[in-house]
């Protein structure tokens, strides 16, 4: 039997951890967090229970993901739900809900983003400095990016422009 898609938005519970197999091919592992919110009887909102749910990916999936996630992101993963059983160290049987995903994206709800396609030429982003839009077709890596390390002068305690 076919196992249906299933679709879960919530944020990155921990950093992404890598694991390579072999030259191409690896799996990245983190942990989603979703909860949601409610209005109750009273009109107060309130908080859902949290759902804890690990995710792996593999491939150039978990390549992408590994450079792309951070703990606390808000992204949409989209995948299949798996199951894992074992016995604890007291032999105890234990089993975990996994999602192997097929689809990683940041939630644009929450982020403004940029892509990079591999064969593409990637300059480091430097603090200060905004590439010519007319001339420089290049995309810019921004994961070594530091807003607290670029804030300087008068503009420092100003509000980000977007």
């Amino acid at each position: 039997m076919r196992t249906p898609p299933v679709t879960l938005i919530g944020n990155l519970g921990t950093d992404p951890v890598y694991h390579q197999f072999s030259a191409d091919n690896g799996v990245c592992k983190f942990r989603l967090c979703s909860n949601y919110s409610y209005k109750d009887a009273n009109g107060n909102w309130s908080e859902g229970n949290n759902l804890f749910i690990s995710v792996d990916c593999f491939g150039k999936l978990a390549e992408n993901a590994r450079r792309s996630l951070v703990k606390g992101m808000s992204v949409i993963v989209s995948g299949k739900l798996t199951s894992s059983e074992w016995k604890d160290a007291e032999g105890n049987s234990r089993s975990q809900i996994i999602v192997k995903a097929e689809h990683i994206g940041a939630d644009l709800a929450r982020y403004l983003t940029n892509s990079v396609c591999p064969g593409q030429t990637v300059k480091e982003a430097v603090p200060g400095e905004t590439p010519a839009a007319d001339t420089d077709r290049s995309w810019v890596d921004t994961s070594s990016y530091r807003p607290d390390e670029a804030a300087s002068g008068e503009d420092s305690d100003t509000t980000p422009p977007f």
